[in-house]
């Protein structure tokens, strides 16, 4: 800003002299140059009588171009050399002097020659530059004055064109003398100033933030609008805000900063984004005067990304505010069904192979889209699947062996005992149902029946003979009715065949009295005719009970020793 004066003696900006306070308030002066000068006006017309008791004092009404007043005066010709006379200023009051205000009076001055201008010289009063303003003139000892004339005009005041007035009392009570002005004069201070006041009067600032107002250094004073009284403001609301500067010399001027505030972009990336994985998402700027950073070092208007996590985008705008919004982008699980490990078949059996629940779609490699697949020959199969969200997943590739079974076997007897053929592993059946514990290759059938052999061979394949009845079971016909254990080698045990298939039996022998005369269990089916003494028996008819814990009833009846 250029804050010259130009030709005109006007300043671009506003100069004022002072700035004072009055009734509270900070009130700022328009700029004008003062000059001391006296009021070179017609001095026409009369004012007779001016004193305090019982005659007038008489005010005249100004605008003041200055705001400090360093020179007042009247122009009076005094008629009395014992008359004195003090000048007083007070504001206006509802076009009257405010007497209950007075701002300055003078010292008591003496009469001089007629046609003589008072003058006070003494005083430096701050006022208010274009501010309404009285002299009032005001004689003792009952001096009578003569000298009025019409009130010119000066840099300094401005005629207000009203008619003297004046007052007969102290309340006082005002009354107009018409067509008369009191000659006065008003003369303050020139002020001039030069250079700008501010190095930076703009301020521009995001929403949120400040900046600052600087004025130029050197200034004696500084006054913002707000009341700051630093050379520089952080400001951080748009507005206009008013500095004051004074000089040494108590000169002052007025310049306007202005703050600006300016919004962020306000946009947004949209909702947060999910898909399957290997999915291309494109993410989108908004449009206008803006310049862009991705958080991956981007700086287009679009960037595409295929990896899940959180990318932000800053978007300035051409005040260089910024803003900032983000999107979160998950990529969903990747279906994985598990078809489990390669397997071996036995010829003649299946395998189902079952991709898992949950699935929406099956499509497998031969062609069949259930959930599972049943595979009767030797091959490898995988699958693939949709789950509900859409994604496809690939399972992993199992192979299936179809492996021959083993011969069927056979089975030989051997008086009571079974053999099996040769195998790996073996379970005995009778009528078809397994026989417990009875895993080996040989078996001594307990019970009348159809027995038959199955067979395992090292891949878990199976093979089962033909049945086989064989009729075998302990009964009253296998018990002897006597022996004769003399050591000749014949008939010297009382036998029963088949009792080791039944362990846990029980068998008593008693005498005829009915004392047990020998017992044992788990008895093998050969007893040499000993007693529990461990001396042979005598010769005598005996009753034995052998108890097989089949659940079946024991066997009894009578056995003779006869050596």
């Amino acid at each position: 800003m250029n804050n010259q004066p130009d030709t005109k003696s006007k300043n671009t900006f506003y100069l004022i002299c002072k700035v004072l306070s009055l009734a509270g308030f900070l009130l700022f002066v328009n700029p004008l140059q003062a000059q001391i000068q006296d009021e070179f006006t017609p001095r026409t017309g009369q004012l007779t009588s001016v004193g305090k008791t019982g005659f007038p004092f008489a005010a005249q009404s100004f605008y003041s171009n200055v705001n400090v007043v360093r020179h007042i005066g009247i122009w009076l010709a005094e008629s009395s050399p014992q008359g004195q006379v003090t000048i007083s200023i007070a504001p206006d009051l509802n076009g009257y002097p405010n007497l209950n205000n007075i701002l300055y009076e003078s010292s008591l001055m003496d009469p001089g020659p007629l046609g003589q201008w008072f003058i006070d010289s003494s005083l430096t009063l701050s006022v208010i530059q274009g501010q309404k303003y009285w002299i009032l003139a005001d004689g003792y000892n009952n001096a009578g004055s003569s000298g009025a004339a019409h009130v010119g005009t000066s840099s300094s005041f401005t005629d207000t064109g009203e008619d003297l007035i004046y007052a007969l009392n102290a309340l006082p009570t005002w009354d107009t003398l018409q067509g008369s002005r009191l000659a006065i004069r008003v003369n303050g201070d020139t002020c001039s100033f030069a250079g700008n006041i501010f190095v930076n009067s703009i301020a521009s600032f995001c929403q949120g933030d400040s900046a600052q107002l600087v004025a130029n250094p050197g200034f004696a004073q500084y006054l913002w609008s707000m009341g700051d009284t630093t050379s520089s403001i952080w400001v951080s609301s748009a507005g206009t805000f008013v500095l004051t500067v004074f000089d040494s010399l108590g000169c002052a001027a007025i310049d306007t900063g202005y703050a600006f505030s300016y919004g962020a972009p306000n946009f947004s990336l949209g909702p947060d984004l999910e898909d399957c994985p290997s999915t291309q998402f494109d993410l989108t700027a908004p449009l206008g005067a803006y310049t862009y950073l991705w958080s991956t070092g981007d700086t287009v208007f679009t960037i595409r990304v295929d990896q899940e996590g959180t990318y932000y985008l800053e978007v300035t705008n051409v005040f260089g505010c910024t803003g900032i919004d983000s999107v979160e982008v998950t990529l969903l699980p990747t279906p994985s069904p598990d078809l489990g490990g390669d397997s071996l078949i036995c010829q003649g059996k299946v395998r189902v192979i079952d991709a898992g629940a949950g699935y929406s779609s099956y499509f497998w490699s031969d062609g069949q889209t259930t959930r599972s697949v049943v595979v009767t020959t030797t091959g490898s199969v995988s699958v693939v699947v949709l789950d509900s969200n859409g994604c496809l997943g690939s399972s992993n590739t199992v192979k299936t062996t179809v492996v021959p079974r083993p011969g069927q076997p056979t089975i030989s007897k051997n008086g009571d005992l079974l053999t099996a053929s040769q195998a790996f592993a073996y379970q005995w059946l009778l009528e078809t149902s397994p026989i417990s514990n009875a895993t080996a290759q040989t078996w001594f059938p307990l019970a009348t029946g159809n027995y038959a052999v199955q067979i395992t061979d090292t891949n878990g394949c199976t093979n089962q003979s033909t049945e086989l009845y064989v009729v075998t079971e302990v009964g009253m016909d296998d018990i002897p009715g006597g022996f004769s254990p003399n050591g000749d080698g014949i008939n010297d045990y009382f036998e029963v065949v088949g009792l080791e298939f039944f362990p846990g039996n029980e068998f008593r022998v008693f005498n005829r009295w009915g004392n047990v005369v020998y017992e044992t269990t788990d008895f093998q089916g050969a007893w040499n005719g000993m007693g529990n003494s461990g001396k042979p028996l005598p010769d005598a008819t005996y009753i034995y009970i052998l108890d097989l814990k089949n659940g079946a009833p024991p066997f009894q009846g009578t056995v003779v020793i006869n050596r």
